[in-house]
């Protein structure tokens, strides 16, 4: 069957045309009460645009035994960058190679990923786990058709409560290399690159640029609370920054002192942005730019390394952001990777980016519950 391809909302629901004039299934209209009917005939031979079509009506096949499964089928990823993609695969996949295939997909590894689906995290049934767990039986069900919330988590105070790993807890926990009941009190956001070769800029001197790190804190009503970066080193309540980087030290650190943050405070944004001028910042002149969180006062890894993919030629690059719900909720650091075209001291596209990066994450809280990773 060749011809264009078209799509049509028909009493709510989508039906996915593709017709010279029209199909031989689907003509070129179809009313939501046949579409139940065409179902039945709907397959690879007869009309592949039909099996579109019904995995977009929620993953579910109708025909003669009533509603079931599909058996194969796609689902859309998005990230909070707002980067979308898709996968496809068959719902006896285990839930740790559908992560595996997502890896494929964004080179996001596999123990970094979260999936969220309205507002709950997938996951296998109690005593059950990802490396066994069909993809059908995972809790939620997802059908075909969904849109899935890829979350990227470096850390969160609410995990690892009595046991080591990557993710270890904030407070009252244990942390990766850490023991049972360790409190963290400060984090150290260690922001690392390699320089790149010195260059003449017009005044016939050889010179090396640096990266400057910069935290931007917003309320829980998005309103800015202040910037702190290498010549603000002190600029915000319980946030400090070691100051700028040397030909020696390709690095910036900023510390967070949990008990000293402000109340009011919700989102930290934590990015890295060329020192040139403003328009000129180009971060692929650096080389492995990452981000590693470590406890201030022991120095344990907390994270491990995570690279920055996506600073390209833009000037900057927002890395992650650390927020909690409300007051006395946890935090959470997850990864963002976004780039813009700010640099340091015009910090205009960067707040802006911050500020639709705290839009999201407050809408994905009010599509369903409470998330716990």
């Amino acid at each position: 069957m060749v011809g264009r391809r078209e799509t049509r909302m028909v009493d709510g629901g989508r039906c996915i045309l593709e017709f010279e004039g029209f199909c031989r299934e689907c003509r070129d209209s179809v009313e939501e009460e046949e579409l139940s009917l065409l179902y039945e005939y709907a397959n690879s031979v007869l009309c592949p645009v039909l099996l579109e079509a019904r995995e977009a009506k929620g993953g579910m096949d109708v025909g003669p035994g009533g509603m079931r499964d599909l058996e194969e089928g796609s689902i859309d990823v998005v990230l909070l960058n707002g980067e979308t993609f898709k996968i496809r695969f068959r719902n006896d996949k285990k839930i740790k190679d559908v992560k595996e295939e997502i890896r494929r997909k964004s080179q996001i590894p596999v123990h970094r990923q979260r999936l969220v689906f309205s507002g709950q995290a997938i996951s296998p049934p109690e005593g059950s786990s990802e490396e066994t767990t069909e993809w059908r039986n995972a809790e939620p069900h997802v059908p075909f058709g969904s849109t899935l919330q890829l979350v990227i988590l470096l850390y969160t105070e609410e995990q690892d409560r009595g046991f080591g790993g990557p993710l270890g807890a904030l407070t009252g926990g244990a942390a990766a290399g850490g023991g049972v009941g360790e409190t963290v009190e400060e984090i150290n956001f260690v922001m690392t690159w390699t320089h790149g070769e010195k260059r003449d800029y017009g005044d016939g001197r050889m010179k090396l640029r640096y990266l400057n790190g910069t935290c931007i804190v917003y309320d829980s009503h998005v309103n800015q609370m202040g910037i702190c970066d290498f010549q603000n080193v002190r600029g915000l309540s319980g946030i400090v920054h070691s100051g700028p980087a040397n030909e020696w030290n390709a690095s910036q650190v900023m510390t967070v002192r949990l008990r000293q943050v402000s109340r009011d405070a919700r989102f930290l944004f934590f990015s890295l942005s060329d020192s040139r001028s403003f328009r000129r910042g180009d971060l692929s002149y650096f080389r492995d730019p990452a981000v590693q969180l470590t406890d201030a006062r022991t120095g344990r890894d907390l994270s491990g390394r995570e690279s920055v993919r996506r600073g390209g030629t833009m000037g900057c690059v927002l890395i992650c952001v650390a927020w909690r719900r409300d007051r006395v909720a946890p935090w959470r650091v997850e990864v963002i990777d976004s780039p813009c075209r700010a640099n340091f001291g015009v910090y205009d596209q960067l707040e802006q980016l911050c500020e639709s990066m705290c839009d999201r994450i407050k809408a994905r809280e009010v599509e369903g519950r409470d998330v716990n990773f």
